[in-house]
């Protein structure tokens, strides 16, 4: 009795997993394997093959295409677990008109300690130093806005490199502000453009 008991689970086990293997069909996609913040440029390492079920309505690169996204920047940010999708990835991030791309590193004072994230609206805001604090040329000056496209961590310096878009007639100064480690950044709330 005990062995007819086996042998029924068994036949049960073995139907089950053949009405799953031949009710659906799956096909090979882009997965992510670690997280990739936004603006960052995606790497093999960050990808991994997982089956999807054909029909579905989500959008995946097949996974013949990985080599597609490999070495382009994503939009949005990739949690581990989640698929690729083709929309999310871009050769470059190319500043629109009227912007420029500038490039600040922040030691922990000079920004938030929260991550930050493509698309951030921040304030850069020229922090005087104790020598320059009554000097005419830095009285009144105004804050620049500017939006994040990505952010590096150096582990050598302690410092964030934040990569920002800026009116293009305000990169130079916020440039300048920058290479003197004057410029400080202050993360807005969304929606206050």
């Amino acid at each position: 009795m005990i062995g007819l008991g086996l042998a029924l689970t068994a036949l049960g086990g073995l139907g089950a997993v053949w009405l799953t293997s031949s009710g659906t069909s799956t096909t090979a996609v882009v997965g992510v394997a670690r997280e990739v913040r936004a603006g960052q440029v995606i790497q093999r390492q960050d990808l991994v093959s997982v089956e999807s079920e054909k029909g579905t309505q989500l959008r995946a690169v097949p996974v013949q295409r990985a080599e597609d996204v490999l070495g382009k920047r994503t939009l949005v940010r990739l949690l581990p677990g989640s698929l690729v999708n083709p929309d999310a990835v871009v050769d470059k991030l190319v500043p629109g008109p009227g912007q420029a791309l500038v490039g600040l590193s922040l030691a922990p004072g000079q920004r938030p300690a929260v991550p930050m994230d493509a698309g951030d609206l921040v304030e850069i805001v020229y922090t005087p130093s104790g020598q320059d604090v009554t000097s005419p040329s830095t009285a009144g000056t105004a804050p620049v806005r500017g939006l994040v496209v990505s952010t590096v961590e150096d582990q050598d310096s302690n410092k964030t490199i934040v990569n920002l878009t800026v009116p293009a007639d305000s990169a130079a100064t916020v440039a300048t502000w920058g290479s003197a480690g004057r410029a400080t950044i202050a993360i807005l709330p969304a929606g206050q453009d």
